[in-house]
């Protein structure tokens, strides 16, 4: 198998297929700077609210293997700013930004990908890349007889309710179904699929697979609480390896997490590769990133935790509309 790099998969992915089911889904204005053959794609809920780079996500943003786009890029922003009375863009990269125009960006690096090499294959990835720590909880999970089923469409109703339970439980205010269904869609049976487990007919753990170049992304997953303590996760993660494997992917990127969080912590013994993600932002006069750990947004997610999941589903979408 080539050694191939995810790079290219991961920026390409957060194209036309992942924004134009955001935009259906929530109305989205859209932004679009050619250059030559370089291309940048901005989107945002209305005037005055922010631009950003593969809404909702965390994959896609510039090319930077294209710098005759980057350069040009401080001065088409503050035009757009300018215009559109937005206080600020993001464009999220892999790579940092040219130096010749760093000094225009606030950069966040908070946030790393981790990608793991699935070349050999699933047996390989089993004996060579996880820690022994993690083949042991992961075998642990595999005695609890949870069984898996891969389909698409057809598996989106139990998608959808095991994810809207854990969004609930970590406080995080829930997507239109709608906005699921569009990226599935978009991305067709050929490129995308659900892959639930299930405890006799109970679903307890799920993940949306996309599949672009020779890369495998999860961006939405999620394993109910109870399932957690039981290594359910981790039969999550080696179905998806086994099924990467078998489609011949060269990568698994799974997924974005705070370098200084549980969830980073969770995924290095897998034996991933971290990558730092670049966030930049390019600020209007006197604006400001919005801080998403203030004491107020700390209490919201408190609030949100207690909620009822079917009016934590029904207040989301207006308010995750907003928060790109």
């Amino acid at each position: 198998m080539a050694n191939l790099d995810p790079m290219a998969d991961f920026v390409t992915l957060g194209t036309e297929k992942w924004d134009r089911a955001a935009a259906r889904a929530y109305q989205l204005e859209r932004f679009l700077y050619r250059n030559q053959e370089a291309e940048l794609r901005l989107l945002r809920p209305g005037r005055g609210q922010p631009w950003v780079s593969n809404p909702y996500g965390y994959v896609g943003g510039l090319d930077l293997a294209r710098p005759e786009l980057a350069q040009d890029l401080p001065e088409v922003l503050e035009r757009l700013l300018r215009e559109s009375r937005a206080p600020y863009a993001l464009v999220r990269t892999l790579e940092p930004l040219p130096e010749s125009i760093l000094d225009s960006f606030t950069v966040d690096t908070r946030f790393h990908t981790f990608f793991l090499d699935l070349a050999g294959g699933a047996d390989h990835v089993w004996k060579k890349k996880m820690a022994s720590k993690v083949r042991r909880q992961t075998r642990r999970g595999l005695r609890h007889g949870v069984t898996a089923r891969i389909g698409h469409l057809d598996l989106f109703d139990d998608f959808v309710s095991v994810l809207s339970r854990c969004w609930r439980d970590l406080g995080t205010p829930f997507h239109r179904p709608f906005y699921f269904r569009e990226l599935l869609t978009n991305y067709g049976p050929s490129h995308s699929a659900v892959l639930n487990l299930y405890r006799g007919d109970e679903p307890v753990s799920t993940a949306m697979l996309l599949v672009n170049g020779h890369t495998v992304f999860h961006p939405y997953t999620g394993t109910l609480r109870d399932s957690q303590r039981e290594g359910v996760n981790n039969v999550l993660y080696w179905r998806i390896i086994e099924w990467a494997c078998a489609r011949g992917c060269r990568w698994w990127d799974m997924g974005r997490s705070r370098e200084d969080t549980s969830h980073a912590t969770y995924k290095r013994p897998w034996g991933v590769e971290e990558r730092p993600l670049f966030y930049n932002y390019f600020l209007a006069p006197g604006a400001a990133v919005q801080n998403l750990e203030s004491p107020l947004v700390k209490l919201a997610v408190k609030a949100w935790k207690n909620l009822p999941v079917a009016l934590h589903r029904l207040l989301g979408p207006p308010l995750i509309r907003r928060v790109l």
